[in-house]
């Protein structure tokens, strides 16, 4: 699959791999914690999802998804302290 993703990081200070960040709307991607009225239409999107997290992770990125209702109440520093401790899952 071809793919364009939110946000590439191709290098990083101590990280091997190029970074991938997904930023997911609660709705159109079925958040869990959100629980919109899912459809099968978010649904599909949900499992997309997945499908290309994991096809990109067998091509040796590293990938983080992050949620809107995340990045709404996100400041510097919490970007920081989500892609270290994500980091550290990775490493």
């Amino acid at each position: 699959h071809k793919y364009r993703c939110d946000i590439f990081i191709p290098e990083q200070e101590g990280i091997l791999q190029k970074t991938i960040i997904e930023c997911d709307g609660c709705f159109f991607h079925n958040c869990p914690i959100c629980k919109f009225k899912s459809t099968g239409w978010t649904e599909e999107h949900s499992q997309n999802d997945a499908i290309r997290t994991k096809e990109l992770q067998e091509k040796g990125y590293r990938v983080i998804r992050l949620w809107e209702h995340e990045i709404k109440d996100m400041n510097i520093e919490k970007i920081i302290e989500i892609i270290n401790i994500r980091k550290a899952l990775f490493s």
